[in-house]
């Protein structure tokens, strides 16, 4: 009735081939998660400075800048984020509502959602254009994560998605996809190109990586990713795609971890990941 199977399959290749490619992966040894993904900027526009990175979104994280705070506990700062891949409008409404529900868990219990729980309220979320009603299940007191009765969703979400958390334990990445299926993952790739970049993550990625480390292995699948689809476009048109030509294009990196969140920019067509 609610276009279970063929709906959720076109979402899921929807946020495949509608975002550009991303990669997360995390650096066991320095306990942080590194995301790098390509910026295009084009000439005469600018980019507004946003709540969050260019791909990562903060939907909660301690706030230990206050000097009085120790320095000991500066160091133990905890951020759940999430990264989405599809539908820039769906995903902004998305941000949203789960900004919406992690204020709630604080406000209730004053603390940061883990990533299992924005992960659940992910889930619950995406599902929520089966209209399955859910006011007879258990809810602690934050209630559901959609509260407005009126909000109503006639189609899957057309994104995955990517739950990061930096605690005090291990770094963790948890994807959703529209169907509100979740795994967990040390290292993933969203957007196009995604299952190839999975496949070069799978050689790379090994335990006691440090940041740096795990920054250029990021740089250099986005970099490879770019140079096979232009040679494609020869071997399809007898000519490279647009390129840079269109825009500067950079790959961002950003970085979450206990120290909270920085990020640095990096060519494209570098052939070197510059410190």
């Amino acid at each position: 009735q609610y276009g279970k199977s063929s709906q959720l399959r076109n979402a899921m290749l929807a946020s495949s081939r509608q975002s550009a490619p991303l990669v997360a992966a995390i650096a066991t040894a320095s306990n942080s998660i590194i995301v790098c993904s390509i910026k295009r900027t084009r000439p005469g526009i600018k980019t507004r400075n946003h709540q969050s990175g260019h791909a990562v979104h903060i939907v909660a994280s301690d706030d230990y800048d206050n000097d009085e705070i120790s320095q000991v506990k500066q160091q133990q700062r905890t951020t759940t984020a999430v990264v989405f891949s599809g539908n820039k409008a769906d995903a902004i409404l998305l941000l949203k509502i789960m900004r919406e529900y992690g204020r709630r868990i604080w406000e209730r219990y004053d603390s940061i959602p883990s990533v299992e729980r924005v992960a659940d309220g992910l889930s619950e979320a995406l599902l929520s254009f089966m209209r399955y009603d859910r006011e007879s299940e258990l809810h602690d007191g934050t209630g559901k994560v959609i509260v407005d009765r009126d909000f109503d969703m006639a189609r899957p979400f057309g994104v995955q998605s990517l739950v990061l958390g930096v605690r005090g334990g291990p770094a963790t990445i948890r994807s959703v996809d529209p169907s509100g299926v979740q795994n967990g993952w040390v290292a993933r790739a969203l957007g196009k190109g995604s299952d190839r970049a999975n496949q070069m993550l799978e050689g790379a990625w090994k335990p006691g990586l440090e940041e740096g480390q795990v920054r250029d292995m990021c740089v250099k699948i986005l970099r490879d990713l770019y140079r096979e689809e232009q040679e494609q476009h020869v071997r399809d048109d007898g000519m490279a795609g647009a390129g840079a030509g269109a825009g500067e294009v950079m790959i961002i990196c950003e970085i979450v971890s206990s120290r909270g969140f920085s990020q640095e920019s990096f060519s494209l067509l570098e052939k070197d990941v510059e410190g």
